[in-house]
């Protein structure tokens, strides 16, 4: 299933469980991995994710509309876009294994929930 806002297409399963026993576990076990590139590529690899979220420890994905705000070395700032797949970290690398399979992306990175939402507090990042 697919939603947009003015930043993001969002690719939900139809049925959201993560699976968390607590609010605790969510924050220390969820992550994303990030993959950057040009705006095409991303939008390729966003629709692929739609036969994706859901199965494989997959639990839900995103990709800009916009270019990324942050970016890092060897990528454009103000024109690369970034796809995020979130997954618990207990199950990462099989995640990861699977994009790389179906996407065909061999360079993505990985960063915790938590660590997004102390940047938001920090006001070191904009949006999530």
């Amino acid at each position: 299933m697919m939603s947009e806002d003015r930043e993001w297409v969002w690719i939900v399963p139809k049925e959201i469980n993560f699976g968390y026993q607590s609010q605790s576990e969510y924050f220390v076990h969820n992550g994303k991995w990030i993959v950057y590139g040009q705006k095409g590529l991303i939008q390729d690899m966003g629709s692929k994710m739609l036969g994706l979220v859901g199965k494989d420890d997959i639990l839900e994905a995103k990709f800009s509309k916009k270019p990324a705000l942050d970016v890092p070395e060897g990528h454009v700032l103000g024109r690369d876009h970034a796809l995020i797949v979130y997954c618990d970290d207990r199950k990462r690398d099989g995640v990861r294994e699977k994009l790389k399979e179906e996407l065909k992306v061999d360079k993505m990175f990985w960063k915790y929930d938590r660590q997004t939402l102390q940047e938001i507090l920090d006001g070191k990042q904009k949006s999530a």
